[in-house]
């Protein structure tokens, strides 16, 4: 009897090439998409993570911008120049308390017709007594150059406090300039036969704008009748720019402040925030955010700064701004007591965007320090 053929496939047989090219094509079918939708979870993965870090950075310099202004004098905030100098006369042998910006005042120097004062002082640091003979007293920046902006027509808010020094039998006058260094003034507040108070500090406020960058620019103050007391001498941008790389109007190398001690007097040493910069592997370069200490010598005389920190505040930084918020009528009035909103952009490189286009997260806040 003859056996039949069995028609089932062996065992051992393969794929034939058909079917191998239909799997195929369904898998791709099914993966293609699927690959795609990991590798836009990866994207949207790193894009948060350097989100998250940056927004993380900048609250937390954010905050600890905050605590220090809010603790810190508002004439001494963010000055090309605030009251000092005056320390001289009294701290001879130990100038550690003189601000970092001024040099000692020269009270042996009859041509400038100031005496140290004997009232209670404003600011916490020795005021002047202007002698009677209207001869201007004059300060300037360190070592005698005058304060400079690194941008013309940056605007500056130009204040000061006067009364009359305790004993005086008259009323006096009082008048602030700003001026081209030995030169013409620019702008002043005050006026001549303005009369002041023997026992309440005055406030003079101006505001104007520094028209050239080039040119060293001094504090004046001139009287007619004498014994007219100056404290609490400040000028101030009403914009502090330290970083924008889309803008040339960079016009301050840091900003400064000075804390008030638990008692209201001045803490030591100042402060002041700056831009610093980082090399990266790649080349690039980063801008980062640092505090620094004013650091005095072994005989009281400034040295330079001192970090407060080994790691920046924050880094990947793009923009900071500090503006006083208020409108220019307010502004002439209210003066340093002016709230400072501070601006502050971060940016990261982001896998998959181009280095010119990084993610950016922009945080305000507006804070008002105390007196």
């Amino acid at each position: 009897m003859r056996c039949k053929k069995n028609s089932r496939r062996p065992a051992h047989a393969g794929f034939s090439l058909v079917e191998m090219m239909i799997a195929v094509a369904i898998l791709a079918v099914i993966f293609v998409p699927l690959v795609k939708i990991m590798t836009a979870s990866l994207k949207t993965w790193w894009f948060t993570r350097a989100k998250m870090t940056i927004q993380s950075d900048g609250r937390e310099a954010m905050s600890y911008m905050s605590k220090e202004f809010q603790g810190a004098y508002r004439y001494s905030m963010g000055n090309l120049l605030y009251n000092a100098g005056f320390e001289g006369c009294f701290m001879d042998s130990d100038l550690k308390y003189q601000p970092y910006l001024w040099p000692a005042a020269n009270y042996t120097d009859i041509v400038y017709n100031q005496t140290a004062s004997t009232v209670v002082v404003a600011s916490g640091y020795a005021s002047v007594t202007l002698k009677n003979g209207g001869a201007r007293y004059r300060y300037t920046g360190p070592e005698g150059n005058g304060f400079k902006i690194e941008k013309d027509g940056t605007e500056v808010v130009f204040s000061f406090r006067a009364k009359v020094s305790s004993g005086a039998t008259a009323a006096t006058d009082i008048t602030g300039e700003v001026n081209v260094q030995y030169g013409a003034n620019i702008f002043s507040t005050g006026t001549a036969g303005v009369s002041l108070s023997s026992t309440t500090w005055q406030r003079f406020v101006v505001v104007g704008a520094i028209p050239d960058a080039a040119q060293n620019y001094e504090v004046a103050f001139k009287t007619t009748n004498g014994n007219a007391v100056v404290d609490e001498v400040s000028v101030i941008p009403t914009h502090s720019v330290l970083l924008d790389p889309d803008s040339a109007n960079i016009n301050v190398s840091y900003y400064m402040y000075v804390s008030q001690t638990a008692g209201g007097a001045p803490g030591e040493p100042e402060s002041l925030f700056k831009i610093d910069e980082r090399m990266l592997k790649g080349g690039g370069i980063m801008k980062r955010l640092n505090c620094y200490s004013v650091e005095y010598s072994a005989t009281g005389a400034a040295s330079g700064v001192k970090t407060r920190f080994y790691n920046a505040l924050a880094e990947n930084l793009r923009k900071l701004e500090f503006i006083l918020d208020a409108p220019p009528t307010d502004l002439a009035v209210k003066g340093p007591d002016t709230p400072v909103t501070i601006v502050m952009q971060m940016g990261t490189k982001v896998k998959g965007k181009s280095a010119d286009d990084p993610t950016k997260f922009t945080l305000r806040t507006t804070i008002y320090p105390r007196k």
